[in-house]
């Protein structure tokens, strides 16, 4: 059993959440009403049962309660939180900040999901479109892109290079 509640938050009381791939965390209920979709199933479940979340990772789960930990541990000052995010996205795979996104938008965690998603649009800001394909998977196999890209060479100033 994951337990996950090593968090500087005061709250006492836990909430188990078990993931789809079957692990179990305990997490501070403070932590735990941050997530829409949690909060809302712990008011219409008994306390002691712990809430399945079959469309949520525990990798991803763990991202989330860590990201939670990380924002009062910081005093959620946003420049600390921004290298928090860049380094964080340096450690992940694309799979795994995918996920922690999708696990985010699944439990209505707005300030989450606003958090990563940010964290990899500031990650491909400035990237060359074929970094972004790269980056996102994407095949580049279309002779119309190349011809879009010769056409509007001027939108390609000032952008980095692989």
């Amino acid at each position: 059993m994951s337990n996950m509640n090593e968090t500087p938050s005061s709250s006492s009381f836990k909430i188990a959440i078990k993931t789809g791939d079957n692990k179990v965390f305990e997490i501070d209920e403070a932590i735990a009403m941050q997530m829409t979709t949690v909060k809302n199933l712990s008011e219409v479940i008994d306390s002691s049962a712990s809430i399945i979340l079959p469309n949520v990772k525990s990798a991803a789960l763990a991202n989330l309660i860590n990201y939670c930990n990380k924002k009062v541990e910081f005093n959620n000052q946003e420049k600390v939180m921004k290298a928090y995010g860049d380094e964080l996205l340096k450690k992940l795979t694309l799979v795994e900040v995918m996920d922690t996104i999708l696990a985010a938008n699944f439990l209505s965690f707005e300030e989450a999901l606003d958090f990563f998603s940010q964290a990899v649009a500031d990650h491909i800001m400035f990237k060359s479109p074929s970094y972004v394909r790269k980056y996102f998977a994407v095949p580049n196999d279309s002779e119309e892109l190349k011809d879009l890209r010769k056409k509007n060479d001027w939108a390609f100033n000032n952008v980095e290079e692989d």
